[in-house]
């Protein structure tokens, strides 16, 4: 069964070693559009030889208008050559009890054509090792709307996800057949290591960007000061469930 990923990247040092060892165990080609890393980022996808490396194109006024192109677009390539794409920010993992390549393979032989999972977003107060499983080090979560995202599915059998801003809602065209009841499930790994991480994060993807996105309302959730972000992070912590299998 072949698998390709597909994904953004942009100075994800943090995280990187996490999401590529993750996925580089059941995932055959992982696509990176990286938009000029210059934090050691590139010399980690050059040293992994699933990773087929490019440059993220032209962006005009709006860095969200075209990032909304390329995950509507750039999976095409990959129909009628793997089983299964994958769309995910590297803040993103998918996770199944029984192994995610196996529970594919089980969507397969149920002609399930798109993944729905359970979306999570996942806390914690610092990373682990780099050689840790993160999903594994840090298990637990709170259930979120909107991280349900169909970003898993047959690109033989869809011909148009069309998804939405952040792939947070999509209206998928062709054979479709959902996940049903959902099992996957999608671990965000943003409320981490609020000091050293998420904050100065936060604050960096806002600097980045560009008026197009400004004028559309687009990325405004960047502007929130730290005393809220904050706040959250707690909120999480105290209405966290373990969700990830010891």
């Amino acid at each position: 069964m072949k698998i390709h990923l597909y994904t953004i990247a942009w100075n994800d040092i943090a995280l990187l070693p996490f999401f590529l060892r993750y996925y580089s165990a059941w995932v055959e080609r992982i696509v990176v559009f990286d938009d000029g890393s210059d934090d050691g980022s590139i010399e980690l996808f050059k040293a992994n030889p699933k990773v087929d490396l490019r440059a993220f194109p032209p962006k005009g006024d709006s860095f969200v208008t075209a990032a909304m192109h390329l995950w509507d677009h750039t999976w095409s390539e990959s129909r009628n050559v793997a089983d299964w794409v994958v769309i995910a920010n590297i803040d993103e993992f998918f996770w199944h009890p029984r192994g995610m390549a196996r529970y594919l393979a089980e969507c397969t032989e149920q002609r399930v054509t798109i993944v729905k999972p359970l979306g999570y977003e996942m806390v914690g107060d610092r990373f682990p090792a780099a050689s840790a499983s993160l999903p594994e080090a840090l298990p637990m979560g709170v259930p979120m709307w909107g991280l349900d995202k169909q970003q898993i599915f047959n690109p033989s059998a869809i011909s148009d996800m069309d998804f939405g801003v952040g792939r947070h809602v999509c209206n998928p065209i062709g054979r479709v057949k959902l996940s049903d009841p959902p099992e996957a499930k999608l671990l965000h790994y943003k409320y981490v290591d609020m000091d050293g991480y998420h904050n100065p994060r936060q604050q960096a993807l806002g600097a980045r960007l560009l008026d197009g996105d400004r004028k559309q309302g687009y990325g405004s959730h960047y502007a929130t000061t730290n005393q809220l972000r904050m706040k959250s992070f707690e909120w999480l912590k105290n209405h966290a469930v373990r969700v990830v299998d010891a």
